[in-house]
């Protein structure tokens, strides 16, 4: 049985599963006593510590790359959100966020031994932990121990916000709809196949829907969705479509006021995982050692992740080589 959801932030750039985990599990979302977000059912502060078995989990309040950081110890063990990254740490730049009060965090996340593992919040080359070792030795922010110094490294250094910041933010602060539906690839499948009239709803961005689309498809991309809601056709259910279900999630908040609304779970324009007819295959399959093909004025090509084509009834084969015709999907 889960009974603790630990969130060591609020996060801007992805959607959190904490409001789900717990509708669905019952469990307690803890968060920082600073953190604004309507999901937590419990309030953490610095000093505090969490029962789990014969373990017990000691809370450190670590602010800095957020107001309402939090890192967690138990048994050589430092998990650490985005405070403490392999090489580096996060950005300090927005939600609350303060160089200052990071390096000033440092100095309780340099108090563990040494041999301490360190669990970060994520990693971009795939790495999932470290040590106070290693980063006592390789990360220029984590040795730094002059703090005009460590706060000018950050002013030396502004990226970009993270897209549809506002969107993720709302999304994970209040958590994300309860009455909104999702479907599978397999489910949206059947019901394509079954003749069911659906709103393919695509809210990646224009390159990306040209690039690969379920047939079909409507784009109107995320960011632009709350003033285009017009444009969404009334009278069928609507299934949510992106890459990876992320922006499909943020989208559904916008469309509470429509009927049957679903988020498509996971990667969701891939022709493989919903095609079964030639109308659903996106462009993009195409192989070097595919063939393509013309039907009702689209372009559809097939190759190692479509074996073999579909019945050639009011098709026009034609070569892979050749131009591909703009599909109208």
């Amino acid at each position: 049985m889960l009974r603790h959801v630990l969130e060591t932030h609020t996060h801007a750039d992805h959607l959190s599963g904490a409001a789900r985990l717990g509708r669905e599990t019952g469990a307690e979302v803890a968060m920082s006593e600073g953190s604004d977000s309507l999901v937590a059912t419990r309030r953490l502060h610095d000093g505090d510590r969490i029962a789990l078995g014969a373990f017990e989990i000691a809370v450190l309040a670590t602010p800095g790359h957020t107001s309402d950081s939090l890192s967690f110890r138990t048994d050589g063990a430092l998990f650490t959100g985005d405070s403490l990254l392999i090489g580096g740490s996060g950005r300090c730049d927005f939600i609350g966020g303060s160089p200052s009060q990071l390096y000033r965090s440092f100095e309780a996340l340099r108090a563990p031994p040494n041999e301490t593992t360190v669990y970060p919040g994520h990693d971009y080359r795939g790495r999932t932990h470290t040590t106070i070792a290693d980063e006592r030795a390789g990360n220029p922010l984590f040795g730094e121990r002059d703090e005009r110094a460590f706060v000018a490294r950050f002013a030396a250094s502004r990226p970009e916000e993270p897209a549809n910041m506002r969107l993720v933010l709302e999304a994970n602060k209040t958590g994300a709809p309860a009455g909104v539906g999702r479907i599978g690839a397999a489910a949206l499948k059947q019901r394509l196949e079954a003749g069911e009239r659906l709103t393919l709803l695509d809210v990646r961005s224009p390159a990306e829907h040209e690039g690969s689309r379920l047939h079909g498809s409507l784009n109107v991309p995320l960011e632009k969705l709350g003033s285009s809601l017009a444009a969404v056709p009334a009278g069928a259910p609507i299934v949510i479509v992106c890459a990876t279900g992320t922006r499909s999630a943020l989208a559904a908040p916008a469309l509470r006021d429509r009927a049957g609304v679903l988020v498509l779970e996971g990667a969701s324009t891939r022709g493989e995982n919903v095609a079964s007819r030639p109308r659903d295959v996106p462009r993009s399959l195409a192989a070097s050692s595919g063939r393509c093909a013309s039907w009702r004025g689209s372009s559809y090509c097939w190759g190692a992740s479509w074996p073999s084509p579909p019945p050639p009834d009011s098709w026009e084969s034609r070569s892979s080589s050749a131009p591909a015709s703009r599909s109208r999907g």
